[in-house]
């Protein structure tokens, strides 16, 4: 209902509440909608699905996300360090990644299942950790990290996401240099199906080491009139002997890619569209792929392009120093000290209408707590970037722990939105976490802004994300169901603290249309 009586004239913006949302989003934050078929995750405590991703146009919407269902344990690599381990290789080629659709707004989804693997593929496989060892003719899946894009005009859906590890097959024979592979996924029925993949760096790097990986895809269309339009931008991380940021291009809708940009020594970064066809590349320093040892230093790199991709120029360098936070979150306040889990990593949104930059973190504030906050800086003029204005309200003063943002900026350009997880539900233990968000609208010019939250989840729940296990510094391992004790226990990384034991993997990407 609305009150014409006040004014109101559409049942979609009428608001007779007082928590700063209007009645239909009161209404559709009473609960939450599942996205994929719970019925594949009966029968065992170690499926799950996280790492998630949507588009929406029209009442379509579009999720992608992490399904362990038909993982296979650390990502296809296997672990030599463990003398108890015997030379162990998935039997099982991993598809890691799925996607729900929905055709009535988000009501209902049906569950698509997983994506399709590259069939016939020739990998190595090692027997010691080392290279030796034998070729196999076999299938190459996905584990991770998936996003998605959709060209505006064609109405082409692309899909990204992690290729198994190691990435590198051999295409031209066992004797001739490996490929690395860097998958893409087309649909031109609006998500109900997808081809085989395409691989964006076909022919175009050089030297790839057996075991070289890729890790977190980015892909973008350009969907601005002109020169340009339906141009589709993939990056990624290449990871060998260092970290380098590779930016591929197809011209052709998606069917032909070229490696046009390749960034050396950095950390984690991705591609992003700006106004009129600048393409952009962001990153942070390689100091902060330290993140689980280390406070982040807080430093973004944005390099332009206004020659799509071709060249990119003015590099902005923008230093947002840390107070000192932590990366690392505890299980809860009486946990060990070392039962920890990584909270996540900052997230960058453009406005599509002006081409404001607004750059979403947590961080501990200056003084009084080291409990972090989620704080947004944003830069409107191209040079200067603002100073911190704090997200999340704590209520009654009680500080306790936000991490992990996602943002995303309406297409009109008119309002923001930002959401992160919570424990202001357990002041207590600081054990119990919950999704909230908040609204603002732009420009902001106040630094109270965001001074309406909202809880999201239904609930508060635990840091658990699948399995049972509880040591300290083995936290919650996500592994499929498949795999047995002897092979977890040889999955690198897993165990004795290796780089996931602190590894919650939740790196969500929100999206906005003009109706929400």
């Amino acid at each position: 209902m609305f009150d014409a009586a006040g004014g109101e004239s559409d049942w979609q913006n009428a608001y007779t509440s007082a928590n700063g949302l209007n009645d239909l989003q009161n209404w559709e934050l009473a609960s939450n909608v599942q996205v994929n078929d719970p019925m594949q995750d009966i029968g065992t405590d170690q499926n799950t699905q996280n790492e998630t991703a949507v588009i929406a146009f029209g009442q379509n919407v579009i999720a992608i996300y992490r399904d362990s269902n038909q993982g296979v344990a650390g990502n296809g690599e296997a672990d030599f360090s463990n003398p108890a381990c015997v030379p162990w290789w998935p039997p099982t080629v991993p598809q890691g990644d799925g996607w729900a659709v929905s055709r009535d707004g988000g009501v209902t989804f049906t569950d698509k299942g997983t994506l399709p693997v590259l069939s016939n593929a020739v990998v190595f496989v090692t027997t010691d950790g080392s290279s030796t060892g034998y070729f196999v003719t076999t299938n190459m899946g996905d584990t991770a990290d998936a996003k998605l894009d959709r060209d505006s005009t064609s109405g082409t859906i692309y899909f990204v996401a992690n290729s198994q590890r190691p990435s590198v097959y051999y295409p031209n024979g066992t004797n001739q240099a490996g490929r690395l592979y860097a998958p893409v996924w087309r649909s031109t029925d609006k998500g109900d199906s997808v081809g085989a993949p395409i691989n964006a760096t076909a022919g175009s790097l050089a030297n790839q080491y057996w075991d070289d990986y890729i890790d977190g895809p980015f892909v973008v269309v350009d969907n601005f009139p002109g020169t340009g339009q339906g141009d589709v931008y993939l990056s990624f991380l290449w990871i060998h002997n260092q970290h380098d940021l590779v930016l591929c291009r197809s011209t052709n809708g998606g069917l032909a890619w070229q490696v046009i940009q390749q960034i050396a020594v950095i950390c984690g970064g991705n591609v992003f569209m700006t106004t009129n066809h600048e393409v952009c590349l962001g990153w942070q320093p390689s100091v902060d792929c330290s993140h689980r040892q280390q406070p982040y230093t807080n430093t973004l790199y944005i390099a332009r392009s206004n020659n799509r991709g071709v060249s990119f120029y003015t590099t902005t360098v923008t230093h947002l120093p840390s107070n000192g936070g932590t990366n690392h979150f505890t299980r809860s306040i009486s946990a060990p000290s070392n039962d920890l889990f990584f909270g996540g990593v900052p997230e960058l949104a453009v406005n599509p209408a002006n081409g404001s930059f607004y750059y979403a973190y947590y961080d501990q504030p200056a003084s009084g707590t080291n409990r972090p906050n989620i704080y947004l800086r944003q830069l409107t003029n191209a040079v200067d970037w603002s100073d911190p204005i704090q997200v999340n309200v704590e209520p009654g003063g009680v500080a306790t722990d936000q991490w992990q943002p996602a943002i995303t900026v309406k297409p009109d350009g008119t309002t923001l939105f930002i959401a992160w997880y919570d424990r202001r539900d357990d002041p207590t233990n600081h054990y119990l976490m919950r999704m909230y968000g908040a609204f603002a609208t732009l420009p902001i010019t106040s630094t109270n802004a965001f001074g309406t939250n909202f809880a999201i989840s239904t609930a508060t729940f635990p840091p658990v994300f699948s399995g049972t296990h509880t040591n300290a510094g083995e936290y919650d391992h996500v592994y499929p169901p498949l795999a047995d004790g002897i092979s977890v226990f040889c999955v690198p990384g897993w165990f004795n603290y290796g780089a996931f034991s602190g590894y919650m993997g939740d790196y969500d990407r929100p999206f906005s249309d003009n109706n929400y």
